[in-house]
Protein backbone atom coordinates (compact mmCIF):
# COMPACT_ATOMS: atom_id res chain seq x y z
CA UNK A 1 0.00 0.00 0.00
CA UNK A 2 2.93 2.36 0.68
CA UNK A 3 4.11 1.98 -2.93
CA UNK A 4 0.56 2.69 -4.12
CA UNK A 5 0.63 5.99 -2.20
CA UNK A 6 3.95 6.91 -3.84
CA UNK A 7 2.49 6.05 -7.27
CA UNK A 8 -0.57 8.20 -6.49
CA UNK A 9 1.66 11.15 -5.55
CA UNK A 10 3.76 10.70 -8.70
CA UNK A 11 0.64 10.57 -10.89
CA UNK A 12 -0.82 13.70 -9.29
CA UNK A 13 2.45 15.58 -9.86
CA UNK A 14 2.73 14.31 -13.45
CA UNK A 15 -0.89 15.33 -14.17
CA UNK A 16 -0.38 18.84 -12.77
CA UNK A 17 3.17 19.63 -13.89
CA UNK A 18 3.37 17.66 -17.15
CA UNK A 19 6.10 15.44 -18.52
CA UNK A 20 8.83 18.13 -18.56
CA UNK A 21 9.74 17.25 -14.96
CA UNK A 22 11.43 13.99 -13.97
CA UNK A 23 9.88 12.26 -10.95
CA UNK A 24 12.17 9.96 -8.96
CA UNK A 25 11.24 7.48 -6.24
CA UNK A 26 14.74 5.98 -5.93
CA UNK A 27 18.16 7.52 -5.42
CA UNK A 28 19.86 8.82 -8.58
CA UNK A 29 23.60 8.14 -8.67
CA UNK A 30 24.51 10.15 -11.78
CA UNK A 31 22.98 12.26 -14.50
CA UNK A 32 20.41 14.20 -12.49
CA UNK A 33 18.38 16.32 -14.88
CA UNK A 34 16.83 19.43 -13.33
CA UNK A 35 14.14 20.45 -12.61
CA UNK A 36 12.95 17.24 -10.95
CA UNK A 37 10.99 15.81 -8.04
CA UNK A 38 12.02 13.19 -5.48
CA UNK A 39 9.33 11.34 -3.51
CA UNK A 40 10.34 9.82 -0.15
CA UNK A 41 8.31 8.04 2.51
CA UNK A 42 9.18 9.06 6.07
CA UNK A 43 8.36 6.84 9.03
CA UNK A 44 5.22 4.99 7.86
CA UNK A 45 3.07 3.48 10.61
CA UNK A 46 0.79 0.44 10.50
CA UNK A 47 -1.67 0.30 13.39
CA UNK A 48 -4.38 -2.27 14.14
CA UNK A 49 -7.66 -0.48 14.76
CA UNK A 50 -10.27 -3.20 15.15
CA UNK A 51 -10.12 -6.86 14.16
CA UNK A 52 -8.81 -7.03 10.60
CA UNK A 53 -8.98 -3.25 10.11
CA UNK A 54 -5.66 -1.37 10.06
CA UNK A 55 -4.70 2.29 9.71
CA UNK A 56 -1.71 3.11 7.53
CA UNK A 57 -0.23 6.55 8.28
CA UNK A 58 2.24 7.65 5.66
CA UNK A 59 4.28 10.84 5.97
CA UNK A 60 5.84 11.79 2.64
CA UNK A 61 8.42 14.33 1.55
CA UNK A 62 8.49 15.66 -1.98
CA UNK A 63 11.71 17.43 -2.85
CA UNK A 64 11.91 19.76 -5.82
CA UNK A 65 15.38 20.42 -7.19
CA UNK A 66 15.97 23.30 -9.57
CA UNK A 67 18.46 26.00 -10.35
CA UNK A 68 15.58 28.49 -10.35
CA UNK A 69 15.74 29.88 -6.85
CA UNK A 70 13.42 30.64 -3.96
CA UNK A 71 10.69 32.31 -6.04
CA UNK A 72 10.33 29.26 -8.31
CA UNK A 73 10.32 26.95 -5.25
CA UNK A 74 7.53 29.00 -3.65
CA UNK A 75 5.46 28.83 -6.86
CA UNK A 76 5.93 25.05 -7.09
CA UNK A 77 4.99 24.66 -3.40
CA UNK A 78 1.72 26.55 -3.94
CA UNK A 79 0.92 24.26 -6.85
CA UNK A 80 1.77 21.16 -4.76
CA UNK A 81 -0.72 22.25 -2.07
CA UNK A 82 -3.47 21.97 -4.68
CA UNK A 83 -2.37 18.87 -6.57
CA UNK A 84 -1.53 16.75 -3.49
CA UNK A 85 -4.61 17.62 -1.44
CA UNK A 86 -6.51 14.73 -3.02
CA UNK A 87 -4.78 11.80 -4.75
CA UNK A 88 -5.94 8.51 -6.21
CA UNK A 89 -4.51 5.43 -4.48
CA UNK A 90 -5.48 2.13 -6.11
CA UNK A 91 -8.84 3.57 -7.16
CA UNK A 92 -9.59 5.17 -3.78
CA UNK A 93 -9.59 8.92 -3.12
CA UNK A 94 -7.22 9.92 -0.29
CA UNK A 95 -6.87 13.39 1.24
CA UNK A 96 -3.48 14.83 2.14
CA UNK A 97 -3.15 16.53 5.53
CA UNK A 98 -0.50 18.38 7.53
CA UNK A 99 0.96 19.95 4.38
CA UNK A 100 3.94 22.24 4.87
CA UNK A 101 7.11 23.24 3.06
CA UNK A 102 10.45 24.90 3.50
CA UNK A 103 13.23 25.85 1.12
CA UNK A 104 16.69 24.79 2.30
CA UNK A 105 19.81 25.44 0.20
CA UNK A 106 17.68 26.06 -2.89
CA UNK A 107 15.79 22.75 -2.54
CA UNK A 108 12.05 22.71 -1.84
CA UNK A 109 11.07 20.21 0.88
CA UNK A 110 7.30 19.67 0.81
CA UNK A 111 5.70 17.46 3.49
CA UNK A 112 2.28 15.80 3.34
CA UNK A 113 0.59 13.01 5.31
CA UNK A 114 -1.89 10.40 4.09
CA UNK A 115 -3.99 8.03 6.21
CA UNK A 116 -5.65 4.96 4.73
CA UNK A 117 -7.77 2.28 6.36
CA UNK A 118 -7.22 -1.23 5.01
CA UNK A 119 -8.47 -4.70 5.79
CA UNK A 120 -5.79 -7.31 6.28
CA UNK A 121 -6.54 -10.83 5.12
CA UNK A 122 -5.73 -13.07 8.06
CA UNK A 123 -5.78 -16.80 7.52
CA UNK A 124 -7.96 -18.40 10.17
CA UNK A 125 -6.34 -21.21 12.06
CA UNK A 126 -7.92 -24.64 11.94
CA UNK A 127 -9.95 -25.29 15.06
CA UNK A 128 -10.16 -28.64 16.80
CA UNK A 129 -13.20 -30.57 15.75
CA UNK A 130 -14.09 -32.17 19.06
CA UNK A 131 -12.91 -31.90 22.64
CA UNK A 132 -13.77 -34.45 25.32
CA UNK A 133 -13.33 -33.78 28.97
CA UNK A 134 -13.35 -36.59 31.53
CA UNK A 135 -13.78 -35.84 35.22
CA UNK A 136 -13.08 -38.21 38.04
CA UNK A 137 -14.02 -37.65 41.64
Amino acid sequence: MINDIVKGIAKAIRDDFGSDYNIHTEEVKQGLKEPCFFISVLNPQYEQVLGKRYLISCNCMIQYITEGGREECNNVAEKLFDCLEIINVSGDIVRGTNMSFQVVDGILNFNVSYKIYVYKNIVDEINMEELKQIREV
